[in-house]
């Protein structure tokens, strides 16, 4: 017995080496992170050069909008005919302009989705950095950062409409496909992770 508990004692002591395959999706994650840093300050010190940017498209979308509206007007035809004109370009602008109240909120809520962000990638890369350390709690950290970062846009993504509408939907669903493969793969990894306690590795 005394000769079976020293063998589990220098088993339990050997180095344990971070596995290949969680080296790997841990340096994709680093990429990915400091990416998704880099672009959510750019959006953020850019918000209010957008904010101006949207405005003046909007002036000039209103803009035609009156144009047409005075076209119509003056042009011949019954008033049926320029009802039915009327109809065919809200629909059209509902249709495949719909992105118009989306766009608006979008631009209005930059700071936050951009600050969101940056917390979310700030937590994925502490998450990270503790699995990489062969530590369990950064898995869990990891998904709150990714749950943060997926939930706060869906939640700010304003109120599209027609086509647009249903696309952003198809998108947002796409959006979590990503950070749902790899909460996977690092679930498979966690078997290798332990609870906090001190890991001696061979890197």
């Amino acid at each position: 017995m005394d000769e079976l508990s020293a063998l589990d004692t220098e088993v339990s002591a050997m180095p344990r080496g971070r596995p290949a395959f969680l080296t790997v999706i841990c340096i994709l994650s680093f990429v990915g992170i400091g990416l998704g840093i880099l672009q959510a300050t750019i959006s953020l010190f850019s918000a209010k050069f957008v904010k101006k940017t949207y405005a003046q498209m909007q002036q000039g979308l209103d803009r035609s909008e009156r144009d047409m509206a005075k076209w119509d007007s003056a042009s011949s035809g019954s008033g049926q005919d320029r009802e039915r004109q009327r109809k065919m370009r809200a629909a059209m602008r509902k249709n495949f302009f719909g992105m118009e109240s989306f766009t608006s909120d979008q631009v209005n809520h930059i700071p936050e989705i951009a600050s969101s962000a940056i917390l979310s990638n700030l937590l994925c890369l502490l998450g990270v950095i503790l699995m990489w350390k062969l530590r369990r709690q950064g898995f869990f950290i990891y998904v709150i950062g990714q749950v943060i970062g997926w939930v706060i846009p869906f939640l700010l993504r304003g109120n599209a409409e027609g086509v647009f509408g249903a696309m952003l939907n198809v998108v947002f669903a796409f959006a979590a496909i990503v950070p749902v493969g790899f909460i996977i793969l690092y679930a498979v990894n966690l078997k290798y992770m332990t609870g906090g306690e001190k890991i001696v590795t061979d890197q």
